[in-house]
């Protein structure tokens, strides 16, 4: 494994939590995390080539243990990020499908159809969607004509391709949702931190589950701190607050 990152695993008692980070980050951890769901795990990320701390220097604070130390690296997740779409049902009315799907949806389900080749969003009142992939913009556009028995003439979002700093983006925003590659996400988190209000709710999804620590290492760098991680099969979404 080259240029391994290190992640600690500690027992760290909430009292003592501020001035553990305080030393943690002064023996050069990047990144700190708690998580939301018990049993509360605490977590200290150290960037590759760092030599890591002395972990006797944790016997200052009291009640902290190093449960774990263990190392893991970047890969490339490109080609295992773009496998099978398939249809799955959202809540107890909506079936999402591909475009290819020709099967019958089930008694009482309204079919939303998709074409994952290009990119695709959904949304509601006063929702601006946007994507920085120039097949996003027809991609919409085919969105809503192919759901238009769904809207009776309505037009469900304002959309555009761009990035952040389109004159469109106002903020500050109380909700943002970002259901892209965690690449995607990493480049626009500072953007995404700019037009975000203070406290407001980031939901970072699309994101592979064994790439959870590079995920939450990016989200606390570029400015928010992680809530809560739901997982389903091998996808996770992450909740963050702007801090």
């Amino acid at each position: 494994m080259s240029n391994p990152h290190l992640r600690w695993r500690l027992d760290l008692p909430v009292a003592v939590e501020d001035a553990a980070t305080e030393w943690l980050m002064a023996q050069g951890a990047t990144a700190t995390y708690r998580e939301a769901d018990p049993p509360h795990t605490f977590f200290a990320y150290f960037p590759p080539g760092r030599v890591p701390p002395d972990v006797a220097g944790l016997a200052a604070f009291k009640g902290v243990r190093l449960l774990e130390a263990e190392t893991f690296a970047d890969e490339d997740w490109l080609a295992k990020s773009r496998e099978g779409f398939g249809r799955f049902e959202v809540g107890s009315r909506f079936l999402v499908k591909p475009l290819w799907d020709e099967d019958p949806v089930p008694e009482g389900r309204l079919a939303l159809v998709v074409n994952p080749g290009l990119a695709f969003g959904t949304g509601g009142r006063d929702i601006l969607a946007f994507d920085n992939d120039p097949d996003c913009g027809p991609a919409m556009a085919e969105f809503i004509d192919l759901n238009a028995h769904l809207l009776d003439g309505r037009t469900p979002f304002r959309h555009f391709v761009g990035l952040l700093d389109d004159p469109q983006v106002r903020g500050p925003y109380q909700v943002l949702l970002a259901n892209i590659l965690l690449e995607t996400i990493q480049e626009l988190l500072p953007g995404m931190a700019e037009v975000a209000a203070p406290g407001g709710r980031l939901i970072a999804s699309g994101i592979l589950a064994e790439r959870q620590d590079e995920a939450l290492v990016s989200l606390v760098l570029g400015g928010f701190r992680p809530l809560r991680v739901v997982r389903e099969g091998e996808w996770i979404a992450i909740l963050a607050e702007r801090t």
